[in-house]
């Protein structure tokens, strides 16, 4: 459970910063089993303080830029972005939130859909995963955010991200060759860049 007050939160980031900081004297790096580097994405929407979410921003990246992200991690992030007036950026961000799960924002803005067959990478992509939002902060998306997550979902782009993302990983389904399996991968991993371009980082 998550907490509801300003001071709460606070306290649940600094906890979780000084897990962070022990495990890198112990260990010399990070071991996030918890996922408490995606809860911190929460705190911070709920928190709503520009600068320090983008202080913990730039941390994340520096220190787990190889991490493909969670999918309610990347929807807060999208979502705290938007809430900057950072567009191009936002709209970048909730597109990777969207590429790791079909099902979320649909839930959200209340659109019925049954579930794509083609193969998935990890569970995160899975219908049922569309049910595992923190509560405490879905309550807290609001109206104008719900219609930007439902522009963004029928615009030409969104489709053209999900019509060819299941094009392509219902071909690694049938594909058993390894080394064809990798350039299919790596052909998904190039479709954000592809249908939406690239923008400017955020400062």
């Amino acid at each position: 459970m998550l907490p509801k007050t300003e001071s709460g939160i606070r306290k649940r980031i600094q906890n979780y910063k000084s897990a962070f900081s022990k495990e890198k004297r112990k260990f010399g790096c990070y071991d996030d089993g918890y996922g408490k580097r995606y809860i911190i994405f929460y705190l911070f929407y709920l928190l709503n303080n520009d600068a320090e979410s983008i202080k913990y921003f730039r941390w994340y990246k520096k220190n787990f830029n190889d991490d493909m992200g969670e999918p309610f991690q990347l929807l807060f992030w999208a979502l705290i972005l938007k809430r900057m007036g950072k567009e191009k950026e936002s709209r970048l961000k909730l597109a990777e939130h969207y590429q790791s799960n079909f099902y979320i924002i649909p839930k959200i803005i209340g659109k019925s859909v049954s579930e794509y067959k083609f193969w998935h990478s990890s569970n995160y992509e899975f219908i049922d995963y569309a049910n595992y939002g923190p509560p405490e902060v879905m309550e807290k998306i609001t109206p104008d955010e719900i219609e930007w997550l439902g522009e963004e979902y029928a615009s030409d782009q969104f489709n053209k991200l999900r019509i060819k993302y299941i094009e392509i990983y219902s071909k690694l389904k049938r594909e058993k060759n390894i080394e064809k399996r990798g350039g299919i991968i790596k052909e998904a991993g190039n479709l954000i860049d592809e249908i939406f371009g690239s923008v400017q980082k955020e400062k």
